[in-house]
């Protein structure tokens, strides 16, 4: 009972750390990923920065400083998230209508429908 009370701090300290190395090297890797994925839809110097963000993340996860991989993994998090809402609200775009009722390429007209039970 004593010995695990004196283990106590090691042993959460131990877990904390497993943790964020978890946490950042899953982050790490799914922007890996994504990067590979979107390939040119990513400009090249936000590529470049986010890049960066990875290594630094990845060489922190060699050490035991805490702080400092969750501190890397938020940085690369939220440069990440930056860069994903650019790129939504660039795909978000609504595409532009034809006066016809058409798409925008003339691949049909929109009809309204009615639903009737039986």
């Amino acid at each position: 009972m004593r010995e695990s009370r004196d283990h106590e701090a090691e042993d959460r300290k131990q877990r904390e750390l497993a943790e964020a190395r978890n946490t950042g090297d899953n982050l790490a890797y799914q922007t890996e990923k994504t990067l590979r994925d979107l390939g040119a839809k990513i400009p090249a110097g936000d590529r470049s920065n986010i890049e960066s963000k990875v290594n630094a993340l990845r060489e922190a996860l060699k050490s035991s400083d805490i702080a400092r991989i969750k501190s890397l993994s938020d940085d690369l998090q939220n440069a990440f998230h930056a860069i994903s809402q650019q790129l939504y609200a660039q795909q978000g775009q609504p595409a532009p209508q034809g006066g016809d009722g058409r798409g925008p390429e003339g691949e049909g007209e929109v009809v309204e429908g009615e639903f009737h039970e039986a």
